[in-house]
């Protein structure tokens, strides 16, 4: 009878050590996780947004990409992601097309 309390002891002091360890490793995680959203910077914590997305062809894409406020359209390929144009106002980023903005050809 006394043999079977002697291990029982030492158990229940490991299960509640590992229990607390556990709890403090949850507590630590959830304010760094508050402390990493807070120092970032965009909206609603991203610092990249994707706003649109076009394919035209196998792995071949068009995005338009809000990166800290300023719209960058991308030409993506599986080898490349190439600078097409970048938008300077936030308008003539409407719905209409391309060549009514004066964007058509224009790389900067």
């Amino acid at each position: 009878m006394n043999y079977n309390n002697e291990m029982l002891f030492p158990a229940v002091k490991i299960v509640f050590a590992l229990i607390l360890v556990a709890a403090a490793l949850g507590v630590v995680l959830y304010f760094m996780k508050r402390i990493l959203q807070k120092k970032s910077i965009g909206t609603k914590g991203k610092m990249i947004e994707v706003l649109g997305t076009s394919y035209i062809g196998v792995k071949k894409s068009i995005l338009i990409v809000d990166v800290l406020g300023a719209i960058l359209v991308l030409g993506v390929t599986n080898e490349n992601i190439t600078l097409l144009t970048k938008i300077d106002n936030r308008e003539s980023a409407g719905d209409d097309p391309p060549a009514d903005r004066g964007l058509h050809g224009q790389i900067d």
